[in-house]
């Protein structure tokens, strides 16, 4: 049977820090590919967060990824 897996990936959080599914192995990962020019994924945003806030306890994490060019 094929992986399902995600290639490895590194990339820096808003704060700066080094994020990477390596560090998250043991946990189930979203991985939300998003923009804010994005009307439907605006509109996802509040079930996003809903999961997040319920399963997060679970061992549940998301990782967002937004496709804007600049950080504003």
């Amino acid at each position: 049977m094929a992986s399902l897996a995600p290639p490895a990936f590194a990339a820096t959080d808003l704060n700066g820090e080094a994020i990477s599914l390596d560090k998250l192995k043991g946990k189930v990962v979203l991985l939300d590919f998003w923009a804010t020019w994005c009307g439907p994924c605006r509109a996802e945003l509040p079930f996003v967060k809903a999961a997040y806030q319920k399963f997060h306890d679970q061992g549940f994490e998301i990782i967002g990824l937004s496709f804007d060019q600049s950080a504003a």
